[in-house]
C-alpha cells in the first residue's frame, strides 16, 4: 500500500483536478489509511460479510442483490431483479468452496450445498434439465422481488414452475412452484461454469459425506448442462426454444470450458463415452488455441474492452483459470498459463485487481510458468484492504464526477497506472467491482440514499481464494 495516498494526492491534484466541494456521504475516504487495514480485520470483514449475505442475498441458494425502500431502515427490505443472479451464484460457490478448504468446518460445507442447491434450480426449475435460468424465485412470496410490477419488460422470458421437480438436497420432497426468467446468455453460463469447476477441485479426494453429495451434485448440473447446450447446436436455449439475446452462442474459450467439466465428471462413465468426450474437448481445446498461448482470433480484439467492455476481461480469466483446475495434460496446461500471463494480464497489469492478479498467479502455480513479480501480490492485497473500506451501501465515490480518463492507447495497453483508482474510491458496484472499470469514480446522478447493497462477493472470493493457495494469512 506504500505510496497509495501520494497516489491519491496526485490523481486529486493532476488527474481529477480539484476535491469536490461536497465529496458526499463518503468523503472520509478521501482521509482514510487503508494500511491500517490488518489481515485480522480483514478476516473479521469477510466473517460479517458472510452473515450478511446469508441474511440479505441469498434466497434458495442463488444470489440477489438488496435494496431498501426506506434508506432510514437498518436492513434492506427487498431484493433487485437478478439479471447477473446465475453468474454471482457460480462465483459465490468458488468462494464457498476456498472457504471451506480453509475452514473444513459442518457450517461452510453447508454452505456449498446450499448454493448447488440453487444452482441446480437455475439448471432444472423450468422442467427441462439443463435449461440455464437467470434467477429464480419463490412464487408465494412475490412482494420480495416486486413482482409482477417490474417485471413485464422481461416478458416472454419471465415464467412460472410447476411444483413437480424433485429438491436436490431431498428427492422426497419437491422445489416449490418458482417465478423464473431465463434469457441466459454466455455470461451467466461462464459463471456458473466457474464455480462448478472450482467445487469439482476443491472438494475432490474429500470423503465427508456432504462433499461426495456437492460433487455429485456438481456431475448432475454439468451433465444437464451440457446435454441441453449440445442438443442445441451450442446455442443456449430456454425450454420453450427461446434465446432473446445475440449473446447466447457457446463457442471458444467457453466451449473449451464447458468441455473440460464435463469430461472431468465423466470419470466413472463407459470408456467410449469418455473418449469421444476427450475428443469433443480436445476440438474445442484446439480451436480456443489455434494461436498457441495468443488464443484464437478473439485476442486481436482483447485491447478494446478496456475501452467500453470491461467486464469481458473477468470472462475471460475465469474461462482460462477453469481449464487449468480440470485438464492435467503439462503440454496445455503451459499453453493456458502463459495464456494468462502473457497475453491477458498484461492488458491489465497496472489495474491493482485483486482478482485477476489471483487468476494469474495461481494459474502460472498450476501450470508452472513463471509467475507475476512480487509488486503485483503486494497490489493484490492492498487493494483488498481498500475494498474493506468501502461500505456496501451504494453511496457515490467521494471523486464522484472527477474522473479523468487516460489517453487512448496507454488503456488500451493496460499500463495507465497514473490513473487507476483506488478501490475504494471507486463508484460504487452491486456484484463485482473487479469487472469495473478502474479509472472510473463515476459520473452523472448520485445515490445518495444508498438505496442498494452489493453483495460482497467481489469481497468474499479473492479473500478466500487468496488464503486457501496461502497468499496471505488471518493474522
Amino acid at each position: 500500500m506504500r505510496g497509495l495516498l501520494p497516489l491519491c494526492v496526485f490523481l486529486l491534484a493532476a488527474g481529477c483536478k480539484t476535491i469536490p466541494a461536497d465529496a458526499g456521504p463518503l468523503a472520509w475516504l478521501l482521509e482514510v489509511d487503508p494500511d491500517t487495514v490488518s489481515l485480522t480485520a480483514l478476516r473479521r470483514h469477510a466473517d460479517t460479510l458472510e452473515a450478511n449475505l446469508q441474511a440479505h442475498h441469498q434466497r434458495d441458494g442463488i444470489i440477489w442483490r438488496a435494496l431498501w425502500r426506506e434508506p432510514a431502515l437498518g436492513h434492506p427490505s427487498h431484493c433487485g431483479n437478478g439479471g447477473d443472479a446465475a453468474l454471482f451464484t457460480g462465483f459465490y460457490l468458488a468462494a464457498a468452496c476456498y472457504r471451506d478448504t480453509v475452514l473444513g468446518s459442518d457450517a461452510s460445507l453447508a454452505r456449498i450445498l446450499d448454493t448447488l442447491r440453487g444452482l441446480h434450480i437455475l439448471t432444472h426449475i423450468s422442467g427441462v434439465p439443463g435449461v440455464l435460468a437467470r434467477c429464480a424465485f419463490r412464487a408465494d412470496q412475490g412482494a420480495h422481488w416486486t413482482y409482477p410490477e417490474l417485471w413485464q419488460y422481461r416478458q416472454p422470458y419471465v415464467y412460472t414452475s410447476d411444483d413437480a421437480q424433485p429438491d436436490v438436497l431431498a428427492p422426497e420432497r419437491m422445489y416449490p412452484r418458482m417465478v423464473f426468467y431465463t434469457r441466459a446468455t454466455r455470461d451467466q453460463l461462464t459463471g456458473v461454469l466457474f464455480g462448478l469447476a472450482v467445487a469439482w477441485q476443491q472438494l475432490a479426494d474429500d470423503a465427508r459425506p456432504g462433499a461426495v453429495q456437492a460433487r455429485a451434485i456438481v456431475a448432475e448440473i454439468v451433465r444437464a448442462l451440457h446435454g441441453r447446450i449440445r442438443a442445441r447446436g451450442d446455442v443456449l436455449l430456454d425450454h420453450e426454444e427461446r434465446s432473446g439475446t445475440r449473446a447466447d452462442a457457446v463457442d471458444g474459450l467457453q466451449k473449451a470450458q464447458l468441455l473440460a467439466l464435463r469430461l472431468a465428471v465423466a470419470e466413472d462413465e463407459e470408456p467410449a463415452a469418455r473418449d469421444a468426450l476427450e475428443q469433443e474437448y480436445l476440438n474445442a481445446w484446439h480451436s480456443a488455441f489455434i494461436f498457441g498461448s495468443a488464443g484464437d482470433a478473439s485476442g486481436w480484439f482483447y485491447p478494446w474492452a478496456n475501452l467500453h467492455n470491461y467486464f469481458a476481461w473477468n470472462l475471460r480469466f475465469v474461462r482460462a483459470f477453469s481449464l487449468l483446475l480440470l485438464d492435467a495434460d503439462p503440454e496445455r496446461r503451459v499453453q493456458v498459463g502463459r495464456f494468462l500471463t502473457e497475453t491477458l494480464f498484461p492488458r491489465v497489469e497496472s489495474h491493482r485487481n485483486t482478482h485477476f492478479i489471483l487468476l494469474t498467479e495461481i494459474g502460472a502455480r498450476q501450470a508452472g510458468v513463471p509467475g507475476l513479480p512480487a509488486e503485483q501480490l503486494e497490489a493484490a492485497l492492498d487493494s483488498l484492504r481498500c475494498l474493506r473500506l468501502r461500505p456496501l451501501r451504494s453511496w457515490p465515490s467521494p471523486l464522484h464526477g472527477q474522473g479523468r480518463r487516460p489517453p487512448l492507447l496507454s488503456m488500451m495497453q493496460g499500463k495507465a497506472a497514473r490513473y487507476v483508482l483506488p478501490v475504494h474510491l471507486r463508484k460504487p458496484s452491486t456484484h463485482f467491482i473487479w469487472q469495473k472499470d478502474p479509472f472510473d469514480p463515476g459520473s452523472g446522478p448520485v445515490d445518495l440514499d444508498g438505496e442498494v447493497e452489493a453483495t460482497g462477493v467481489d469481497f468474499l472470493l479473492p479473500y478466500w481464494f487468496g488464503r486457501a493457495y496461502g497468499l496471505w494469512t488471518e493474522d
